[in-house]
């Protein structure tokens, strides 16, 4: 699953930058590098078919721990805020950040739409 998520919330930024540098967060022992190098150039193969346009990023993926890279503490505290908001009605850790957020999507929420829903600044979540 975590694969999968991954193809698609890059697939449509790759081609926005001539170069693209993922930081992954390890978990446990396994060594996630090569399935989660996959699930990007998937992303891009997936990009490539959909719009007949190629990316020619120069794509890097690299493991590492939220207690090494600041970027990844900041990922792992919104995405515990969001489970918060979702699973116990919590909201203020969200709405302490959401000035920062640019948008979420919730892949899951298909009422409305077949693709989800997107969550911004002008259009935030529930608080």
């Amino acid at each position: 699953m975590y694969d999968t998520l991954v193809s698609r919330l890059f697939k449509n930024r790759l081609h926005l930058s001539p170069e693209v540098e993922v930081c992954f967060a390890s978990r446990g022992k396994a060594d996630r590098s090569k399935a989660l190098r996959h699930a990007l150039e998937k992303a891009r193969v997936r990009f490539e078919n959909q719009w007949q346009r190629g990316v020619p990023a120069a794509i890097h993926a690299r493991e590492s721990t939220p207690a090494r890279d600041a970027a990844l503490q900041a990922a792992d505290y919104f995405l515990w805020a969001i489970q918060r908001h979702y699973e116990r009605s919590e909201s203020r850790f969200v709405e302490l950040i959401w000035p920062k957020v640019g948008v979420v999507h919730a892949i899951d929420e298909t009422a409305q739409a077949a693709y989800g829903k997107y969550y911004t600044k002008k259009k935030p979540l529930a608080f």
